[in-house]
């Protein structure tokens, strides 16, 4: 009884296969040619036409499923995080398909602390069931796991440790500076304006004449800073100040990284995180 409900299984998925199959063919010429002219040299000369045609096609809709499957993408991350957002752009400059999960920060999901039992904090990529944490480190991660378009980082090794210098102040100076100017008052939030627009400053004589951080392409110090842009009419609106009064060049550089399609769909409306901000002022007892 077993013996022929296992040859009825075998049957039925091979039938299942074929319709998938035809299905599939029908909507792509590129596996007709890829998978049904190489894929029947891997069978042996004594098998009959239809027999190596229906190996052939199991094999087609195995490996094409493979392929599909390979590469399972999720993102657990906060809307207005602007280091979630770094990811967000990675990916959708090497094109990559991802399921995004959106995490309550004030009740962590059992996911969360699953794939980030270290830290506890977002972003966390999921790839292929392997979580990668820390937003840099993600980048990075991204930029090596789907090479083929895009690249983020240098490939020579100085430009590179030099991109991963900046993108490291940003995270060590820009976050902490930025975060006191909606936190803070007084002589506190005068100096942090003053801290951030030093950073700034740096930042613009890194640029130099170049479009981007990284020359004429978007690049992985371009990829870290970005995402604060939208949290700079935030930053005005509370401090009092003009950042491209201060630093018009930086400005420019976001508003050209704003013109690429993978920026501009990453990152959220100003306003949008201003309110955001306003909700944090009153939780922190700002206001």
């Amino acid at each position: 009884m077993k013996m022929r409900y296992g040859i009825y299984l075998i049957a039925h998925r091979a039938v299942l296969a074929q319709h998938i199959f035809h299905l599939f063919i029908s909507a792509t010429s590129f596996c007709k040619d890829t998978y049904a002219i190489k894929i029947p040299t891997l069978h042996c000369q004594e098998h009959s036409h239809s027999e190596r045609r229906e190996r052939t096609i199991c094999d087609s809709v195995l490996l094409f499923f493979t392929a599909t499957m390979a590469d399972e993408v999720t993102l657990l991350d906060f809307w207005a995080s602007p280091f979630g957002i770094r990811v967000r752009i990675a990916l959708a400059e090497k094109g990559v398909k991802y399921e995004y999960s959106e995490q309550n920060l004030r009740d962590k999901s059992a996911l969360l602390l699953q794939m980030n039992p270290v830290y506890k904090k977002i972003p966390v990529l999921v790839h292929n069931g392997r979580s990668v944490c820390e937003s840099l480190i993600i980048v990075q991660y991204v930029d090596d796991a789907w090479k083929g378009k895009a690249p983020l980082l240098p490939s020579d090794p100085y430009q590179r440790a030099q991109s991963r210098f900046w993108a490291d102040f940003i995270d060590k100076k820009v976050f902490e500076i930025t975060k006191k100017i909606w936190t803070t008052k007084g002589e506190e939030l005068e100096g942090a304006k003053k801290d951030f627009i030093e950073c700034l400053k740096l930042l613009e004589g890194e640029l130099g004449d170049k479009p981007y951080y990284g020359g004429e392409n978007l690049g992985y110090v371009d990829v870290a800073f970005v995402p604060f842009y939208c949290w700079f009419y935030a930053y005005e609106t509370c401090g009092s100040f003009s950042i491209e009064a201060e630093c018009p060049k930086i400005i420019a550089w976001a508003e050209r990284c704003m013109q690429k399609e993978s920026v501009s769909r990453s990152l959220e409306d100003p306003k949008k995180v201003y309110e955001f901000v306003l909700e944090l002022r009153k939780r922190f007892g700002v206001d």
